[in-house]
């Protein structure tokens, strides 16, 4: 089983509306709620991959629970860590080409809940093959919750993959799997060309971390110990935009089910891009297979 961290659980109202008129009464033609998140999103995509998983999440008090109920209909199992304030509801009124869209504010985090979020973590990372942290997105948590959830993965023997927003977040941390863009990740060296990426991956790995994915516009490449592999389409025209965080639960499942290193490879590049086709909720395994047909991965 896998466990997903979700630090910043939304309760995501939408509604269908003819037109937004100001000031007047405007009649919905449908609406729908559901979970999001980082985490909540990997849960609710590996499931449609038949992966079990868990998602551990801050839960607040009524939309905390709407949240968790969801996750429940979807036979998503989790484990929460209660906060005093609400978690974050989101209104998106949508109306052909124009959205609206209200939030509410983020719930605080006092000392005393980050202390019980690695402690929580301690606890359901036992027994679990692969951890997934895919972006902390609560600026309250932004300080050095990502090294230390790592640290307590390395100190408990657990892989533990991760997504941060930029590589100064894991600080010394060693995970297992780390994806980066290349953007971030060579930015200080002032290098334009894929060949540059496995030497810059290389000081990673000699430092602990055990694969690093490194995503670019032309191709991504991922780095083992032994290995590089530049990974690509062969239907670029086809190609729009990655979600980093479905490659992340791609990964995690790959992982969790003992696939090969190129198996695994192609079901988080096919992973990242389904969302060019369909909605992540609505993928099926036997699509994600098909976009797995088109993704090359050849040996540097």
């Amino acid at each position: 089983m896998i466990l997903y961290c979700d630090f910043n659980p939304k309760l995501i109202r939408k509604y269908k509306v003819d037109k937004i008129n100001q000031g007047e009464e405007n009649l919905i033609e449908s609406n729908r709620f559901y979970a999001s998140g980082y985490g909540i999103d990997m849960a609710v995509f590996s499931k449609k991959l038949f992966q079990d998983s868990k998602v551990l999440m801050l839960k607040g008090t009524a939309i905390g629970e709407l949240i968790e109920r969801d996750l429940r209909n979807l036979y998503i199992e989790t484990e929460s860590i209660k906060l005093k304030d609400d978690n974050i509801e989101k209104l998106i009124f949508q109306a052909d080409d124009n959205k609206t869209i209200f939030t509410s504010k983020a719930p605080r985090i006092t000392m005393e809940d980050k202390a019980d979020i690695q402690e929580e973590f301690a606890k359901q990372i036992k027994g679990k093959k692969a951890v997934a942290i895919s972006l902390i997105d609560h600026e309250s948590l932004n300080d050095d919750l990502y090294e230390s959830l790592i640290k307590i993965c390395y100190k408990e023997n657990v892989h533990v993959l991760v997504n941060p927003s930029k590589l100064e977040d894991i600080k010394d941390s060693k995970p297992y799997l780390l994806i980066l863009d290349k953007k971030d990740a060579l930015k200080d060296e002032k290098v334009n060309y894929t060949g540059d990426v496995p030497a810059f991956s290389k000081k990673l790995i000699d430092k602990g971390v055990g694969i690093v994915v490194v995503n670019s516009n032309r191709a991504t490449v991922v780095s083992t110990k032994d290995k590089n592999y530049r990974v690509y389409l062969e239907k670029i025209s086809d190609f729009k935009a990655y979600n980093k965080t479905l490659m992340l639960a791609g990964f995690a499942v790959g992982l969790d089910r003992d696939y090969n290193i190129e198996t695994t490879i192609k079901l988080a590049m096919a992973s990242s891009i389904c969302e060019n086709y369909m909605k992540f909720s609505q993928v099926q395994m036997s699509e994600i297979k098909k976009i797995m047909n088109e993704v090359k991965v050849e040996e540097m």
